[in-house]
């Protein structure tokens, strides 16, 4: 069962030209975070598979980043329909993230055994990934952080919340 907010209330909303709210996508532990070896990660550096995040353009694999078995980030697997944000979106992505981060305050590395437990609030805002809707809920972008600034998806909501799956 995806572990989200609330699909009435955004996790934070500000003004700018119009009204913007902003809201964390769904997130999807995988079932077979319960069998993983965690003393397997307790040299090195890895890259461990730990869920999904849901919302925009597909299902996209997420990745706790695991050095001396302890989380550090994490990171998402980006989708092939994914673009750079416009020109125009992109200050009120870097505010959104900002405010996301004031809010939440950045990742603490954890132990690896305690990311069953980790839910959408925790991941997702230190990722730089949230969904950002125009005041009417009917256009929204997905976008997450990646080494080229801003990739996002542009998509339509299902009635009945932001949080929806595109259609």
């Amino acid at each position: 069962m995806p572990k989200t907010h609330p699909k009435s209330k955004p996790f934070l909303t500000f003004k700018r030209t119009v009204d913007v709210q902003v809201y964390l996508p769904e997130y999807e532990p995988l079932e077979s975070l319960k069998f993983l070896d965690y003393r397997r990660y307790e040299k090195g550096t890895h890259k461990v598979e730990v869920g999904f995040m849901h919302g925009g353009c597909c299902h996209k694999l997420v990745r706790a980043i695991v050095t001396k078995g302890m989380v550090t980030g994490f990171e998402v697997e980006p989708c092939k329909e994914s673009k750079a944000a416009p020109l125009g979106m992109i200050a009120i992505l870097k505010e959104a993230r900002k405010r996301m981060l004031a809010k939440t305050g950045p990742w603490r590395p954890i132990p690896l055994s305690e990311i069953p437990k980790v839910s959408a609030i925790e991941i997702f805002p230190p990722l730089g990934c949230f969904r950002v809707c125009e005041a009417t809920d009917v256009f929204c972008y997905t976008c997450c952080v990646s080494l080229g600034g801003f990739h996002c998806t542009l998509g339509t909501n299902f009635p009945g919340g932001p949080i929806g799956r595109n259609r």
